[in-house]
């Protein structure tokens, strides 16, 4: 009998389910606001707590925010107090929202470092005006609602919100799999852009809305330097070259003094990044001080009398927190699903939004009058005949057979004779005639104008943009933050360190570029745990010298020079920058890879080797006048392949590594030289589903290959054991990949006295090369080199 109850189900589908499902949740309910209010769940869920269940507006006093967060938590929020006083804090931080949708008494944050807030039983707060006119029309059922989670109550799915916090007010969170960021913006700017959409019925390009809604506008004011970048991100809803932004400073003597630091950044950080770069800073800044107080930033640079200002405020900029960089992702919920919006489509959710408002809101009205002018009505009926109405009331032997007769008499309904019933005899004998008569005029107004709300679409536009236009004159501001267009002169891009430093540039999966002093890295013991660098993978690592440039190739064939030293300065720990702030690249154009561009080098050409095995040859001159900023065409690339990898080489032997284990070994002067525009011919032939791992030309024939797997293991290979080949053919066989042994992932070419930097999943650690055995043979796993995946590697 139990096989009956039992069901045979896939473990892999039930689990696939179920995550979707949990997927689906956390980004809907948790972690993507929606486009109609701009609110997280759990910022809708405390705001409308204390508009319904605490019954508190901006009129109301405050109230301690820990009774708040317990009323929350007891009717709509069911996760932790900590996390549902943190978002409060925030939507109540001055320097984090360009309009706090909470109005707050005490300690609930402070530039001074994130999270610096006092406890909830010490802080008070109450909704903010801007809060208040978000729930407009709120009574008149304009909404969905959904039940709260112990079922008590019905909470709304978004709020009326005729205040645009969608746009107006920045965000920042994640989910599964998906993110959002977005940036705030001017409140009178986007009152402007609505009311344009609204005038020309949405026939409106992203060019024309930003006439009116120029940029972000951050609550603290700042400088975008690189304005002309915000188009793609207002056209597209991301941005393809992240914002840089500077804090306010002026110059007093001497002294640079920074009155405001950059959105989402925090003074302890600014204070760390000066201690990590004390010495280079020391250059040009003389003495420093903070002199913040509450709700104040000031920090003081004193210059030295021997260097420049302009000088100083590049460095300042360039490795410090006090120029950073921000992008736009301006996922939000639209119409239940997740979705990428651009500006004109977030106006356009707006507007949509609004007009569904005012017809909601309409209809309530409708509905409200033409019940009560029908009870006016009945009793004008009554009026007229009020003596014969109260004899009538009076011979009635009960209530039913009074509205019967009623009913009867006066030619009422059931509705209207229960209205005049339930009046007492007097009030109804001192009605004044007139005074419900007008009453009737004003209902019957009421109805009318709804009618043409909800019929009527131009008639319905013109009252938004009246609604509009009435909330931007009271509501809106002046601008804070200046859109410019900062080019940074040759000679500070240009300039060379008075000291050359040797120094590791790294490079995450996800774009993020950053510049390591090479004395960083400290020589461990192989199979270590390494020390623990930043939450991304890292997929490149370069060493070369502040005085050097990076190539930088992207999926268009493109390349573009960056000066090592234009490249911020970071730890193992810290992120880096996205490489489109410090290049302009164009819309949908990423980086592939990069390579240094030694300044003393004696390489003669460019060697492109691409996904599909195709491989090129072209003198380097023609790449050595590029500018960060231009860029040139690299290579002509067929549809559908792109670039693997790039090194400078002169007439030497090549290697080419597979990550099946395949190695290819043949010489330079195969290739021919071609120009930049050219495609190139046939380098390696892969098998399916294999990718090119590393090209190495090799400059001294006593290094081995070293070979690094998956599955964190490395081995030697003397050079005398590859086989010289033949271009364009498949190598022979250096490493039997298999799940067993692991897919090859990294190589490089070594001698004993190298050291080696190997990166890990968010590991890295420096080892000897002599610590990695050399073997013979091709069927060896090799020996552990640190713990857990390997995903690049370097000599240093």
């Amino acid at each position: 009998m139990a096989d009956n109850f039992i069901t045979e189900i896939d473990i892999l589908d039930e689990a696939k389910d179920n995550f979707l499902t949990y997927a689906e949740e956390v980004l809907t309910d948790r972690a993507i606001p929606t486009a109609e209010d701009g609110l997280l769940s759990v910022q809708r869920k405390i705001l409308w707590t204390m508009h319904e269940i605490l019954k508190m507006d901006t009129s109301s006093k405050t109230k301690k925010c820990a009774s708040v967060v317990g009323t929350t938590l007891a009717t709509a929020y069911f996760h932790g107090d900590s996390s549902c006083y943190g978002a409060l804090c925030k939507m109540a931080q001055e320097y984090l929202m360009r309009y706090p949708l909470i109005d707050g008494q005490g300690s609930l944050g402070t530039q001074e470092m994130n999270g610096m807030q006092s406890s909830a039983r010490y802080t008070e707060c109450k909704p903010s005006k801007y809060a208040d006119i978000m729930f407009s029309n709120f009574k008149k059922d304009v909404v969905p609602r959904v039940e709260t989670y112990n079922n008590e109550y019905m909470e709304p799915v978004f709020l009326p919100s005729i205040f645009p916090n969608a746009i107006v007010n920045g965000r920042e969170s994640i989910g599964v799999s998906m993110a959002h960021n977005s940036l705030p913006a001017n409140l009178t700017e986007v009152c402007d852009g609505i009311i344009a959409y609204v005038k020309a019925h949405g026939d409106i390009d992203t060019k024309t809305l930003m006439e009116y809604i120029k940029g972000p506008d951050f609550p603290l004011g700042g400088t975008v330097i690189n304005a002309k970048d915000i188009f793609a991100a207002y056209n597209t809803g991301r941005s393809t070259v992240s914002l840089k932004v500077r804090g306010d400073y002026i110059i007093e003597g001497r002294n640079i003094i920074f009155t405001s630091i950059p959105y989402r950044t925090y003074r302890s950080s600014i204070r760390e990044d000066i201690n990590k770069n004390v010495e280079e800073l020391g250059k040009y800044i003389e003495d420093f001080t903070d002199e913040s107080n509450l709700g104040q930033n000031r920090l003081v640079f004193t210059v030295k009398s021997d260097a420049s200002i302009d000088q100083a405020l590049h460095k300042l900029f360039e490795l410090t927190d006090l120029q950073t960089t921000l992008s736009y992702n301006m996922t939000f919920i639209v119409n239940g699903t997740p979705r990428l919006c651009s500006l004109k489509q977030l106006i356009e959710s707006y507007v949509k939004h609004q007009n569904n408002i005012l017809i909601a809101a309409a209809q309530y009205d409708k509905n409200k009058a033409e019940k009560r002018a029908h009870i006016i009505k009945g009793l004008l009926k009554a009026i007229d005949k009020i003596d014969e109405v109260i004899a009538l009331i009076r011979a009635s032997s009960d209530k039913t057979t009074a509205r019967t007769e009623l009913i009867d008499f006066l030619d009422i309904d059931e509705e209207q004779a229960n209205a005049i019933l339930d009046m007492k005899l007097s009030r109804l004998t001192r009605i004044d005639k007139q005074e419900l008569a007008n009453e009737l005029i004003e209902q019957e107004n009421i109805i009318a104008e709804s009618i043409k709300i909800i019929n009527d679409n131009d008639y319905r536009d013109n009252k938004l943009i009246s609604i509009v236009t009435d909330m931007r004159n009271k509501y809106g501001d002046t601008r804070r933050t200046k859109l410019e267009n900062i080019v940074i002169p040759k000679d500070i891009e240009d300039v060379q360190p008075a000291i050359v430093e040797n120094c590791v540039v790294i490079m995450t999966a996800s774009g993020m570029i950053k510049r390591v002093p090479q004395d960083t890295f400290k020589i461990q013991k192989r199979a270590g745990s390494g020390i623990k660098t930043q939450d991304d993978i890292t997929s490149i690592i370069i060493k070369t010298t502040t005085e050097d440039s990076i190539l930088v190739f992207t999926n268009s064939g493109k390349m573009y020079k960056l000066p090592v030293l234009t490249i911020p300065s970071g730890t193992n720990t810290t992120k880096g920058t996205p490489v489109g702030a410090l290049i302009n690249l164009e819309q949908g154009e990423k980086v592939e890879t990069i390579y240094s561009l030694y300044r003393q080098t004696d390489a003669k050409y460019v060697l492109f080797v691409t996904k599909n095995g195709t491989i090129k040859k072209t003198s380097l001159t023609e790449y050595l006048d590029v500018k960060s900023t231009k860029g040139v065409q690299a290579i002509k690339l067929r549809e559908g392949d792109g670039i693997a990898k790039v090194v400078l080489v002169n007439a030497e032997d090549l290697l080419i590594v597979t990550a099946n284990g395949k190695c290819l070994r043949f010489n330079c002067n195969e290739i021919g030289a071609t120009g930049r525009s050219t495609i190139g011919l046939k380098g390696i032939t892969l098998d399916a589903e294999d990718r090119i791992i590393a090209v190495l030309p090799i400059r001294d024939e006593k290094d081995s290959l070293a070979i690094f797997t998956t599955l964190g293991n490395g081995k030697r290979i003397p050079q005398n054991e590859i086989i010289i080949g033949k271009r364009a053919g498949k190598g022979m066989i250096i490493h039997k990949s298999s799940p067993s042994t692991g897919l090859v992932t990294a190589a490089s070419l070594v001698s004993d006295n190298d050291n080696i930097l190997i990166s890990g999943t968010l590991k890295s650690i420096c080892i000897k090369a002599s610590d990695i055995t050399q073997y013979l043979g091709f069927n060896v796993i090799g020996v552990s080199v640190i713990k857990g995946d390997i995903n690049a590697v370097s000599k240093i």
